[in-house]
């Protein structure tokens, strides 16, 4: 029992040199970079555009584009902290053209690992598994652990729900990083 509790709460960094063929791993058992740079979601025009064509002299009250606010798709976000390895980077709920909602994780810089996966969290900072299994929602692997990620949240999703974004080690339930979601 002790042994299986110690391995347990080991970084997935530091066993991933004894493993061979898990995500993040380049076959020597080595953790690897993964890059990825995919465009970013097409987001709602500003609200109500001028008839005449010309930019509004004042933004309307609640935001501009620049800002974050809803008007520009962004509908929350937050910066990813270190959890159990190092992780950087911005998660965005952002709101499409469409009405759809996907989550963008931007700049992102995480700590490559075995069974990585993106999740939507109801704690704002989960950093236990119990933290985790309070309530989340798997978006699926994490496909790269550098660059610019997009991953469409399935319809009907509660958005409102989530407090957090989760790169999580579900092989060994460590909690790289996380970001709490702050309303926009």
């Amino acid at each position: 029992m002790f042994k299986r509790n110690v391995v347990g709460r080991m970084s997935c960094a530091v066993t991933l040199a004894a493993l061979v063929g898990c995500g993040g791993s380049s076959g020597g058992g080595e953790p690897t970079d993964v890059r990825a740079n995919e465009p970013p979601v097409v987001v709602s025009p500003p609200a109500n555009p001028p008839a005449d064509g010309k930019p509004a002299p004042n933004p309307p009250a609640g935001g501009s584009p620049a800002s974050g606010t809803p008007q520009d798709g962004v509908v929350a976000g937050g910066s990813f902290v270190d959890k159990d390895e190092r992780g950087s980077g911005t998660a965005l709920l952002v709101r499409d053209t469409n009405g759809a909602t996907s989550l963008r994780l931007e700049g992102l810089d995480i700590t490559p690992g075995p069974t990585l996966h993106v999740l939507l969290t109801q704690q704002a900072s989960p950093s236990t598994r119990a933290d985790v299994e309070v309530g989340m929602l798997d978006l699926g692997a994490l496909r790269a652990n550098k660059g610019n990620l997009t991953y469409p949240l399935p319809a009907g999703t509660a958005v409102a729900a989530f407090a957090g974004v989760t790169i999580y080690c579900a092989e060994y339930h460590v909690v790289f990083a996380a970001a709490a979601l702050t309303p926009r």
